[in-house]
């Protein structure tokens, strides 16, 4: 008898223990899966701000982009309209430079090949020299 009252006593020592332990263990366990949790919902919200982030600057460069097509758009417009024959000539009789249209002998085209440098030069200073 004292044998097996003996043996009773150690179980429920060893109960209490092993109750302990698993308290310790689910306390331990849950700790870290609450770290983790948190931690991906940190590395979550973290992204999601550098995204943000992100977005509104690309919205401002597309934004920058679009006002610079836009000007360049109307520079070419303003460039054609001041590179027309008639404007050119309206702004030669408003400062009276008194300038007329070159005479067909004036006019000289050029091939710009450029595989002979030489030859092109040599060709354009005779037709300038015949041309005086």
């Amino acid at each position: 008898m004292n044998l097996r009252a003996k043996k009773g006593s150690v179980r429920r020592r060893n109960n209490k223990k092993n109750e302990k332990s698993l308290i310790i263990h689910v306390g331990v366990y849950s700790l870290i899966l609450i770290c983790l949790f948190s931690g991906v919902f940190g590395a979550a919200l973290y992204f999601d701000g550098q995204s943000e982030k992100m977005n509104r600057v690309i919205s401002k460069n597309d934004l920058n982009s679009y006002k610079l097509l836009r000007e360049i758009q109307n520079l070419k417009i303003k460039l054609e309209n001041l590179s027309r024959k008639e404007y050119i000539v309206s702004k030669i009789r408003q400062h009276q430079l008194g300038l007329n249209t070159p005479a067909p002998f004036q006019v000289v085209h050029s091939n710009t090949n450029r595989s002979n440098q030489y030859n092109r030069n040599k060709v354009i200073r005779q037709l300038a020299y015949n041309s005086r």
